[in-house]
């Protein structure tokens, strides 16, 4: 529950694998794996810039193939799953989450930016921290904001605007507001083809 007691989606932060395959090791010791930690591994060493859908996974064999019917109900229901490419091997079918169908966040790629975007913005506001709360920190504090903003523009974000709220009760308290709309650029998620044959 939130600060007011209403449901926190916490959806967005969470991944949930369906799948399984043997994992042998060096000690020839074998188990099963939900592939929850090949998984894991393979978004961590993704550049931020790239979602997981229809990248490789380096696992063993998976222990059962999904029809393709049965990936779309997974997919729909927020299960990420893998599918035999054409070309790749086993590929991750969509880079989805549990956030709700609704949410933006429901995209991993979202997820994975705005955590950049958040991480970046801690980093450039926290030295203001201690500092006085009058019109040049604020111009200062802009400017570094709108800087940082207009790196990660280049290639993570399509779109931004925010805007310092301050007022008396807020200032009293030493707090300073900042509100932000964000849009990630958007994944490629599918490529459809259309081919048309002409007599010569």
């Amino acid at each position: 529950l939130d600060r007011n007691n209403m449901p926190y989606p916490i959806g967005r932060k969470v991944s949930v694998t369906c799948g399984q395959y043997i994992v042998h090791t060096d000690d020839d010791y074998s188990f099963v794996s939900n592939m929850a930690a090949g998984y894991a591994g393979m978004v961590s060493t993704l550049p931020l810039d790239q979602s997981s859908t229809c990248q490789v996974i380096n696992i063993p064999t998976p222990m059962y193939e999904l029809t393709n019917y049965q990936l779309g109900l997974l997919t729909q229901s927020g299960f990420v799953t893998v599918k035999k490419s054409y070309s790749k091997g086993w590929v991750i079918t969509d880079g989805i989450t549990m956030a709700p169908v609704d949410s933006a966040y429901r995209r991993l790629s979202t997820a994975k930016v705005i955590n950049v975007v958040d991480r970046e913005l801690r980093r450039v506001i926290e030295p203001f921290i201690g500092l006085q709360d009058n019109l040049a920190t604020l111009n200062s504090l802009n400017t570094a904001i709108t800087s940082v903003l207009n790196k990660l523009k280049e290639n993570l974000i399509s779109y931004y605007d925010f805007k310092i709220v301050t007022d008396q009760a807020s200032a009293r308290l030493g707090i300073i507001k900042i509100q932000y709309v964000i849009i990630p650029t958007n994944e490629i998620k599918e490529v459809r083809n259309t081919v048309s044959v002409q007599e010569s």
